[in-house]
């Protein structure tokens, strides 16, 4: 028998979950070797089915593979494959929900003394943020984890700021950090910000 076994990958951050989750991105699959496989035969449908699969790749040497995904509803299945090419069966179809990263869709407002930033979010969710003084997040100024879709911040000195979200479900899924938005406070009084979303590597 050369069926395969899909083994969901808690672990890594772009992998699909146990609840068969993955953030946008590079999204990595796994599965349990076959004793007689040369290599391994992997497909990525729509939701609807197999009839027309976005991916079927049949080159896999290994039992782990990482594709790129944009966010959508798929599943994939796996079938290992002999030297001569004969295929072994299909693994069960798994499902997969390739959750987008939250987004800073509105500059931030000046309240008084305070930043408040707002984004999108769904039902259930709670959010961490960061707030640094360089892109890469290594000058983190603030950060913490709120269950609505914004957060206020005291208002910092004149100097350029960084901030990004990400979301985390329910079920406990984490999801990928959104692009930074660039917050630039200049010096002069009154003070006005600029607002400069840039995108997600």
């Amino acid at each position: 028998n050369m069926a395969v076994r899909i083994a969901q990958d808690a672990q890594h951050g772009a992998s699909p979950d146990e609840a068969g989750k993955a953030a946008a991105g590079s999204v990595a699959f796994s599965w349990s070797g076959a004793p007689e496989a040369a290599r391994y035969r992997l497909q990525i449908a729509a939701a609807e089915g197999f009839a027309a699969p976005l991916v079927d790749r049949a080159d896999i040497a290994a039992t782990a593979v990482e594709h790129a995904l944009d966010a959508g509803e798929y599943q994939w299945r796996v079938a290992s494959l002999r030297a001569d090419g004969d295929q072994g069966p299909w693994s069960p179809a798994a499902a997969l929900a390739v959750r987008p990263p939250a987004e800073l869709t509105e500059a931030p407002q000046v309240a008084g003394d305070t930043l408040v930033f707002r984004w999108n979010g769904e039902a259930g969710q709670v959010y961490d943020y960061q707030f640094a003084g360089d892109e890469a997040f290594t000058q983190v100024r603030a950060e913490g984890r709120v269950v609505e879709p914004g957060v206020e911040l005291p208002r910092p000195g004149p100097e350029t700021y960084f901030m990004r979200v990400r979301a985390i479900d329910a079920d406990g899924f984490v999801g990928a950090w959104s692009g930074a938005q660039r917050v630039v406070v200049p010096a002069d009084f009154p003070w006005w910000m600029l607002f400069l979303p840039l995108l997600a590597l």
